[in-house]
C-alpha cells in the first residue's frame, strides 16, 4: 500500500454521532504506526509524492520567488517576476545556501533558525516572504546536542515484571536485536575454558557382527554379537573418507 493512502486515510476528519465532521486538533490526531523507522516511513513519502507529482523536496528554482506580491497598480497586483527571482536564486548560490542545482545546503538551514539570512538590500521591502518561501523550502534543520545525552538505569522491577515480559511477547517479533562484543576476547575465554574444564576420555571401537538371512518372505538381519574396545594408545584424526570419495567421483 502506498504511502500517501495510508496518511490520506488517516488524515480524514472524526465524525460525531450526529454524522457531522469535527475540526480541530483536540479531536483529530493522527498517530502513525509504522512497521519501519520514521525515518525510513517519511523518506519513502517523499520519494512518492517526488515521483507521482514532480515536486522536488529541499530545492529551489530560479522562478521560486517570482509570484511574490511586490505591490498594486490600482487594483492589480504587481509580483516580483522571473528576472528578480532568478538573481535571488543567483545571489543564494553565490553565498553557498544551495547548490548549482538548487538543493538546500545545511547552512542555509542554520542561518534560518537563527533568523539571520543575507538577503540582497534592493528585496529588503520583500524581506519577509522571501524568508517564508525558503522556509518553506529548506524544512528543519535536525541538531542534536551531543552533552544532552543522559544514562538511564534499569528498573528491574519494572523490567522483571510479569506486565513487562508479557508486553515483551506480544512486541518482540517485530523487534530486532543488536549484540555487540569483543571477538578476541570471546576466543580467548572459550580456549581457557576448553582447556581447564573439558575431560576427553579414552578413544574406543565399537563393532557389531549381524547375520542377514535372505529368503521368499524377504531379508532378515539378526544381531549376535557386539564388542568395544578401548584404545590406549594415542588418537590419531582419522581420513575423511566420506569427502574423499566425493572429490574422486563428482558424486553428492
Amino acid at each position: 500500500m502506498k504511502k500517501r493512502q495510508e496518511i490520506g486515510r488517516g488524515l480524514r476528519l472524526a465524525v460525531n454521532q450526529e454524522g457531522e465532521r469535527i475540526q480541530g486538533f483536540d479531536v483529530n490526531t493522527l498517530t502513525v504506526m509504522a512497521n519501519e523507522s520514521y525515518e525510513d516511513f517519511v523518506d519513502k513519502l517523499q520519494k512518492e509524492i517526488e515521483k507521482e507529482e514532480g515536486i522536488r523536496f529541499g530545492f529551489l528554482d530560479d522562478h521560486s520567488f517570482a509570484n511574490i506580491v511586490i505591490g498594486l497598480e490600482g487594483e492589480k497586483q504587481q509580483y516580483l517576476g522571473q528576472e528578480k527571482s532568478k538573481d535571488l536564486f543567483n545571489f543564494f548560490f553565490m553565498k553557498g545556501y544551495i547548490n548549482e542545482k538548487g538543493k538546500v545546503q545545511d547552512n542555509l538551514k542554520t542561518d534560518l533558525k537563527e533568523n539571520k539570512v543575507d538577503i540582497p538590500e534592493e528585496f529588503e521591502a520583500v524581506k519577509g516572504q522571501i524568508t517564508k518561501t525558503l522556509r518553506k523550502v529548506a524544512g528543519k534543520l535536525n541538531v542534536k546536542n551531543a552533552d544532552d545525552k543522559k544514562k538511564i538505569d534499569v528498573n528491574k522491577g519494572v523490567f522483571l515484571s510479569p506486565a513487562f515480559k508479557e508486553l515483551c511477547n506480544r512486541i518482540k517479533y517485530k523487534t530486532t536485536y543488536s549484540v555487540k562484543f569483543n571477538t578476541d576476547k570471546l576466543i580467548e575465554k572459550c580456549a581457557k575454558d576448553i582447556r581447564d574444564n573439558l575431560i576427553a576420555g579414552k578413544g574406543k571401537f565399537i563393532y557389531k557382527k549381524a547375520l542377514t538371512e535372505i529368503s521368499r518372505g524377504g531379508t532378515i538381519a539378526k544381531e549376535h554379537h557386539d564388542s568395544t574396545s578401548l584404545i590406549d594408545t594415542p588418537v590419531h584424526d582419522l581420513p575423511d573418507i566420506v569427502s574423499y570419495l566425493q572429490n574422486e567421483t563428482n558424486l553428492t
